[in-house]
């Protein structure tokens, strides 16, 4: 059993949950913060779980002793720190919402700038109706608060590169899934076509989406990929 004493348990507080970098970079350290205290959370649940009680389980007998069947004083510190660090969480999510505001306003701006020839480093600009490489398949649809959605997937985007999985070798799409479940919880490299609304060209881009479980919604990528 984990012992909720040592001073590694519950050392994510509020205060040091302040992103220093920005952009997209920000996104990334704002989504690593929030695993750490979601495994945090998690460590500290089994904790309870170890004693057969959650956070709600009364500790004291009816006449008001407390129970000698748990570690009363271990039960109350855990939940003290597991209040505490899902308001940290809380917090840390109303961080994530306005980095990804400023992220998705950051992307619209760069393919404004590429449509009218300021080429960011991430973005190049191609001439229609082809970029470099063979696009594959179709980004169908995006479910907000998705990590396809943090990522910066849009509907109508085209996928040349998933991982390591382009043209030649996707085999009906099934090798996306493959990737998909050899890489939970890590970042994938995916290139992609955009069309530019109002210019006759294509933005080719390059993202990392980190498929994960339990963001709310059906899969772990939260988008519907279809061949072209």
């Amino acid at each position: 059993m984990e012992d909720i004493h040592d001073p590694s348990v519950g050392r994510y507080r509020s205060d040091v949950l302040q992103p220093s970098l920005s952009g997209s970079s920000r996104l990334v350290e704002l989504r690593q913060q929030r695993r750490a205290l979601e495994d945090e959370l998690d460590a500290l649940i089994s904790v309870l779980e170890s004693h057969h009680v959650d956070m709600s389980t009364p500790l004291l007998t009816a006449d008001g002793f407390p129970r000698d069947d748990i570690d009363v004083a271990q039960v109350r510190i855990t939940r003290t720190r597991v209040i505490r660090l899902r308001n940290d969480l809380k917090d840390l999510m109303k961080q994530m919402e306005a980095a990804l505001h400023d992220h998705h306003a950051s992307l619209r701006d760069a393919i404004s700038s590429s449509a009218s020839g300021e080429l960011s480093s991430s973005m190049r600009l191609a001439a229609m109706p082809d970029a470099e490489g063979i696009a594959f398949a179709t980004v169908n649809s995006v479910e907000d608060g998705s990590p396809a959605h943090e990522a910066g997937l849009s509907r109508g985007d085209k996928i040349i590169k998933f991982g390591d999985v382009h043209a030649e070798n996707h085999q009906r799409l099934s090798r996306i899934s493959t990737v998909v479940e050899q890489n939970q919880n890590r970042p994938i490299d995916i290139c992609l076509i955009r069309d530019i609304n109002g210019a006759n060209a294509r933005a080719q881009i390059n993202i990392q989406l980190t498929p994960r479980s339990g963001w709310g919604g059906r899969g772990s990528l939260g988008c519907h990929i279809v061949p072209l």
